[in-house]
């Protein structure tokens, strides 16, 4: 498999358009009518050769306080972070769509 290379300025103008958007059409908040997710560990979150075997129970809320916490405070390593927000970014983005 080629690897997928990702600039920052790409990650920065993805983010800043969809917060944009966020604003023009819902507003500066976004009431999220969802807390708890399935979880697949990372490990086998990538493995397409098999079915993965352990499914958690995450919670947004969790993720919004990791975020606010951890990573905003410094304490908690920033790859973390990512993970944290990619949840909260995909609730939210089911929010926004009507999912």
């Amino acid at each position: 498999m080629n690897d997928i290379t990702l600039t920052t300025d790409f990650l920065r103008q993805s983010t800043e358009a969809m917060l944009n958007w966020i604003e023009q059409n819902v507003g500066e908040t976004v009431t999220l009518e969802m807390d708890e997710f399935w979880w697949v560990p990372s490990d086998a979150a990538y493995e397409m050769s098999r079915d993965p075997r352990e499914l958690t129970i995450g919670s947004i809320r969790d993720c919004v306080e990791f975020v606010q916490r951890g990573v905003l405070d410094d304490e908690i390593p920033i790859g973390y972070g990512f993970v944290w927000l990619a949840q909260i970014f995909r609730a939210v983005g089911d929010q926004v769509s009507g999912r």
